[in-house]
């Protein structure tokens, strides 16, 4: 990938993280007591991570460490999108999930990089 498009990631990460904390302060108010800390657990980590991500993204040498992060959490969404499609018992989505994201994740974590050519 060219220094361009991991600019493009790193600000969509940032972007991401800006968004989900606005969100957060709207939506955590509203849920019930005993929901509240894991929730905001959650976003706090999902937060955290993507202004990892951004911070990552704009040094080229750490370049390999995003693209692992960002494959553990496509892993992570694809093994929640299963267990919930089995739960909710609607499988239109399993399919690609499997075939298609999974694997694609766990290339990112297994190599660290997008493709065989040096990075620009």
């Amino acid at each position: 990938m060219s220094r361009f498009w991991w600019k493009v990631l790193g600000t969509l990460c940032v972007i991401a993280g800006i968004h989900l904390l606005t969100e957060m302060s709207r939506i955590i108010p509203g849920l019930p007591p005993e929901r509240r800390s894991e929730s905001l657990f959650l976003a706090s980590a999902i937060i955290v991570i993507c202004f990892l991500s951004a911070i990552l993204c704009f040094f080229p040498r750490s370049q390999w460490i995003t693209l692992r992060i960002l494959g553990a959490y496509g892993v992570a969404a694809c093994i929640f999108n299963i267990v919930e499609g089995f739960r909710t018992r609607n499988y239109a989505n399993i399919g690609i999930t499997l075939l298609f994201w999974l694997p694609g994740s766990i290339y990112l974590i297994w190599s660290g990089k997008m493709n065989n050519s040096e990075s620009d």
